[in-house]
């Protein structure tokens, strides 16, 4: 592949499928901005790098449902019914290995490529780990801090208990050393997943992270707070979480739709498990105890990389609050915290969050304002809360406050794996735009460079969608972090529970205009009326 990561300058498609349909990829040609480039007077505010949802993964966890994932597979009768349950993904194993090579990649990004303005922050818009674990959010932190990771947490090979192990087989799940078990799974044997001798080994194999040179900043998801970004974690299924016992199917009272109990998009949510479930036993691990909001923050504030705290601050880590305000170049970002804590995976904010984004937004009247959350507008549905809880606070109470203020420039998010621009048009013709970024788990696993610039009657948002370092023909003798981030790349764009056109994964990707474009949208700071 070539050096560049930029898709203005090559792309990564499809190749030739194999007889069951499974699909290596290539490099083709690269694709040009929708729109046209700022001019050359205008002043650069910012330029930032977006990327969300990471979700690094503790796949060995005991927290973790991946039985249920099988109702979505294209044969099950109940997938018309469930819907995409994504409690399981074969590649998840391979979580932080493609977290170190975006990092790589985005270490060689210096300057906006048209703007050429040096880059000023990293913004990972939430679900930075997969099942809200304590262990997760360390392996995030210490990717970003250039720290040792151990996948493994520290458990020998003879500990390895998850849904790839060939001792505990299931033909559900894709066992990437199926052959040496003398039988095939049904994601090899029907859709053309690829043997891969060793693997299991490499990705629970210690290595040293680059570390981004680059200041980051944090923003809080539905996955970073609640089991599975579903369910609010109680005292016990944080014993689940650091027990001995994991729950691998449903009992024989129970039926699969059961399930809808377990991934509703409005809370309350809750694990189905019951004291029949079958189980099997794991190594007990404290480290993968349940993180919350303060917690959250807490962590980022004993970060040793920049800028202090990651936009969290002290007074976060005590209220147990996971919302703030920063400057990033010229721009004043602000981030708010979408996830309701009550449960279900869509989204939605307190009232007094919603009044500290009013008097936030009042405060810096006279700058840029960035918005940054997990979930865009479209997401932010979630009014379940317990009686006498504070109200809820929904998409388009917002975003009717954002339109309120002239000094709103657009709204950065992620949730929906999805490279997708949202254009919302208020009254008189104001618009906010939602840039919507892909996830780096699933395809097309990648992130963006947003070039800030004005002049005295526009503002322009230009956006470079950029690919990993993951290769693109890894070599799976070797296995090495490029080899494994590539190998994830191509299990996710093979997804064989989202092929079919009503669910593709591929539509993930959005159109051009939704990955490199050149937005222009009136200066209203420089044109009140």
């Amino acid at each position: 592949m070539s050096n560049s990561y930029l898709t203005t300058d090559v792309t990564i498609a499809a190749d030739v499928p194999n007889e069951l349909g499974f699909k290596s990829l290539k490099v083709t040609a690269g694709e040009d901005y929708v729109g046209d480039r700022p001019g050359t007077n205008v002043r650069t505010l910012a330029t930032i790098l977006h990327s969300s949802d990471w979700h690094i993964c503790d796949a060995e966890s005991p927290a973790r449902q991946e039985y249920l994932d099988r109702y979505f597979d294209p044969n099950s009768p109940y997938r018309a019914i469930l819907g995409y349950v994504g409690t399981y993904r074969p590649w998840e194993i391979l979580t932080t290995q493609v977290a170190a090579a975006f990092i790589e990649t985005l270490n060689r990004i210096e300057v906006g490529p048209v703007s050429k303005r040096p880059v000023d922050a990293l913004v990972i818009t939430g679900d930075v780990t997969d099942n809200g674990q304590l262990n997760e959010l360390e392996w995030y932190l210490d990717l970003l801090d250039g720290q040792e990771v151990d996948p493994s947490g520290g458990r020998s090979k003879s500990d390895w208990v998850g849904s790839g192990s060939n001792a505990e087989w299931d033909e559900r799940y894709w066992h990437p050393e199926s052959e040496d078990a003398g039988r095939v799974d049904l994601p090899t044997g029907h859709y053309g997943f690829p043997n891969v001798p060793g693997l299991l080994a490499a990705a629970r194999r210690p290595f040293k992270s680059s570390g981004l040179r680059h200041p980051w900043f944090s923003v809080h998801g539905n996955h970073d707070a609640l089991l599975q970004g579903t369910v609010a974690p109680d005292a016990a299924l944080n014993e689940l979480a650091i027990g001995s016992k994991r729950i691998v199917g449903l009992t024989q009272e129970q039926t699969p739709l059961d399930v809808i109990e377990a991934i509703p998009t409005v809370g309350p949510a809750r694990y189905i498990h019951t004291a029949d479930s079958p189980q099997q036993e794991v190594t007990p691990d404290p480290a993968r105890r349940l993180t919350s909001p303060g917690k959250f923050a807490e962590l980022h504030l004993d970060s040793k990389s920049k800028p202090s705290g990651h936009g969290f601050t002290s007074k976060n880590a005590t209220d147990g609050t996971a919302y703030y305000s920063h400057q990033v170049g010229e721009l004043i970002l602000v981030a708010l915290d979408t996830v309701n804590q009550y449960g279900g995976y869509e989204g939605s904010i307190s009232e007094s969050q919603l009044r500290w984004l009013k008097s936030t937004l009042e405060k810096f009247s006279d700058r840029h304002v960035v918005i940054a959350s997990h979930h865009p507008s479209t997401a932010i549905i979630n009014d379940y809360q317990p009686e006498d809880a504070e109200r809820r606070v929904l998409g388009p109470e917002i975003l009717a406050t954002l339109m309120q203020n002239k000094n709103v420039l657009v709204w950065i998010n992620g949730h929906e794996h999805e490279n997708q621009i949202i254009l919302n048009v208020g009254a008189e013709g104001r618009v906010v735009p939602e840039i919507n970024t892909a996830s780096i788990i699933d395809w097309p696993q990648q992130a963006r460079i947003i070039e800030f610039s004005v002049d005295s009657e526009s503002v322009y948002i230009t956006s470079t969608v950029i690919n990993h370092d993951g290769l693109v023909n890894p070599d799976l003798e070797r296995l090495d972090l490029a080899d494994m981030a590539g190998l994830s790349r191509i299990l996710a764009f093979n997804d064989y529970q989202r092929r079919d056109p009503l669910t593709s994964i591929h539509r993930k990707e959005g159109s051009v205009a939704d990955r490199n474009f050149v937005l222009r949208l009136p200066n209203l700071l420089s044109n009140p009326t």
